[in-house]
């Protein structure tokens, strides 16, 4: 529990980072893909020792929100990334619905985010009644 624990810190503090890191200067882009390369890892780490645990359903269900967040995340990231530098046209079948493509970046990313946050508290706070 207590590796559980430390994980979920680590996660939202690379989170914060993370976040932070992207009002950096275009000189500073690789401290975005180190944090980025940190969330994704520590994420997928948390979805593994998950799978192998054997705790309780309802706290096992917190956790794969709070793993699978993380690397939908960065997917996300790297998808918006990739289609605002026209390498790939992700976007390109609904692109008549939306105003700009972006929109689907900052609507997915936000809410991922969002759900980020609830699966971490959710996952804290069943790990304090453990």
């Amino acid at each position: 529990m207590k590796a559980l624990k430390r994980i979920l810190i680590l996660l939202i503090v690379t989170h914060v980072l993370l976040g932070l890191s992207s009002f950096m200067g275009e000189n500073m882009d690789w401290v975005s893909w180190v944090f980025m390369s940190l969330y994704l890892a520590l994420g997928m780490y948390l979805l593994g020792i998950t799978i192998l645990s054997k705790i309780k359903w309802n706290f096992k269900s917190w956790l794969y929100i709070t793993g699978s967040s993380t690397v939908l995340i960065i997917i996300s990231i790297l998808v918006g990334m990739f289609e605002f530098q026209g390498h790939i046209a992700f976007f390109e079948p609904i692109k008549d619905r939306l105003s700009i493509s972006a929109d689907l970046f900052v609507i997915t990313t936000l809410s991922l985010a969002i759900i980020f946050w609830i699966g971490a508290i959710g996952s804290l706070r069943m790990l304090g009644k453990n």
